[in-house]
């Protein structure tokens, strides 16, 4: 839920955010399913942290982010869909890596600068990950 606030004070404002927070937090699958703490419920965390992490380092809607902002937002998303992907497996890289790809094709501009953070996204996903497998 603190993701989705993130998320939505990246793309608007607190208002937006606190809605977003509220209908994440009063949805009755995301109460059940936290309160048994299930493999899904780690896997949604850590791929809406990743989420909200490359939506920071995109900064859709507003002028173009410093190269520092860049680089740890997409750094932390790549961490974040690590933990996803240890979670529960593949699905995971398209629970936190589809949104992500969706925002690049919504949002045009600057579009060569964020695919290359989205593989770099994937690539240190894959660094942490692969020592699992």
């Amino acid at each position: 839920v603190a993701c989705v606030f993130w998320i939505g004070c990246v793309l608007r404002d607190h208002k937006l955010a606190i809605i977003s927070a509220l209908a994440a937090g009063s949805c009755l699958f995301l109460q059940r399913q936290a309160r048994i703490a299930s493999y899904d419920m780690h896997m949604t965390a850590w791929a809406t942290l990743a989420v909200a992490s490359a939506i920071w380092a995109i900064r859709p809607f507003k002028p173009t982010p410093g190269l520092a902002r860049t680089i740890l937002g997409w750094s932390l998303a790549g961490v974040a869909l690590a933990g996803s992907y240890l979670s529960k497996g593949p699905l995971a890289l398209l629970v936190g890596a589809a949104p992500v790809l969706c925002t690049i094709v919504i949002v045009k501009k600057r579009w060569p600068r964020h695919v290359i953070g989205l593989v770099g996204m994937l690539l240190i996903a894959a660094a942490l990950t692969a020592p699992w497998y």
